[in-house]
């Protein structure tokens, strides 16, 4: 108990100082007043409470001003990154870059809250009430298959996103491999329109969503390796309560594995056809130059003819950046695939053998 305290402890002094700290840097980042850095601290406020009392009601509080603050960080440091981008002018990235790190430690500790609040009672409650009883083996599988929370991992990817956007847009000063690899990766991601920029976001939302469903379903499992009453033992200790057979829990069981993959495969058909679409862009925009080219009366025909095909490198680089992103992409989410897939028939056989 005084272990669970203790990281509970922790994780809201690091959640709250977190968004002090980063919203702090931001107002410096926007160039606001400082009138605007006491009603900030109001979203830090819950989780000081929470520090004070042990009532679940803050903790939830907590989560919600904590995914709010995050929306606000993201939103602000990006929009500011991308409007000096936009307007071409060079300034100095390293606040963004900052503000966004911290942003991601910000969703990292989010989800920590959330997994604090999610304690074997709050789990175990459907099972309370007649009423509820009959809807909780599914409520207890999905709660155990369902993965991380969506919203709080594309806030962590848009983190993440614009991290790495930022870091690119700063440059890596000296020599090396390093040095190289930014300078090769930073007209492809910042100097080809917004679609590689909503490609990688999209990219690091679905890996985000890997990693978490990965971590949930490693955890759970081993719970029920070490007796430690996971959600699939108390789910298949109900069914049987209830009298249900061995087809209908193995179908609720298998239902809720399936269910998550519909938001990864929608990502990964997503990435393509946003690369795709970045090839139509590049090519219409180079057809309508070339058409102007010939129309006109060009002075300096070699250097016209360069600006006309200027926008096919939005065509080619965006079509790299997507399907680049796609191979790995969708590798990742079948390993994942079959690694659960396997880890289910095993844990399904097992249930089994105990009934």
């Amino acid at each position: 108990m005084s272990g669970r305290f203790s990281l509970r402890t922790a994780v809201l002094l690091v959640h709250a100082l977190t968004l002090t700290v980063a919203f702090a840097l931001l107002i410096r980042v926007l160039g606001l007043s400082g009138w605007w850095f006491p009603p900030a601290l109001l979203l830090a406020l819950p989780a000081a409470m929470a520090l004070r009392s042990d009532a679940a009601a803050w903790l939830q509080a907590a989560q919600a001003a904590g995914l709010a603050g995050l929306l606000i960080l993201i939103a602000g440091a990006s929009a500011d990154l991308w409007t000096q981008l936009l307007r071409q002018q060079r300034v100095d990235a390293s606040l963004h870059l900052l503000v966004l790190l911290l942003g991601v430690l910000l969703a990292a500790t989010h989800h920590l809250l959330h997994l604090l609040a999610q304690s074997p009672a709050q789990a175990a409650a459907p099972m309370q009430t007649a009423a509820a009883e009959r809807d909780s083996v599914s409520e207890l599988l999905e709660a155990g298959l369902r993965g991380p929370p969506i919203v709080a991992m594309l806030c962590l990817a848009l983190a993440l996103g614009g991290a790495l956007l930022a870091w690119l847009y700063a440059g890596v000063g000296g020599d090396g491999p390093l040095a190289a690899t930014v300078t090769a990766l930073t007209p492809k991601l910042l100097q080809r329109g917004v679609i590689p920029p909503i490609t990688l976001h999209l990219f690091l939302w679905g890996m985000a969503l890997l990693a978490g469903k990965w971590w949930l379903i490693a955890r759970e499992l081993r719970r029920s390796a070490t007796d430690r009453d996971s959600l699939f033992d108390a789910a298949h200790r109900l069914s049987r309560r209830r009298g249900d057979d061995r087809d209908e829990f193995a179908a609720a069981l298998w239902q809720q594995f399936e269910a998550f993959y519909t938001l990864p495969r929608y990502i990964n058909w997503a990435i393509p056809i946003l690369g795709f679409i970045g090839t139509v862009l590049g090519i219409s925009l180079a057809t309508a130059g070339l058409g102007e080219l010939l129309a006109g009366d060009e002075a300096d025909f070699s250097q016209a003819l360069g600006q006309a095909l200027e926008p096919l490198g939005i065509a080619f680089d965006t079509t790299l950046v997507a399907l680049s992103l796609s191979v790995v992409f969708a590798l990742c989410q079948t390993l994942l695939y079959r690694w659960e897939e396997r880890r289910l028939l095993q844990l399904s056989e097992a249930l089994k053998r105990q009934a």
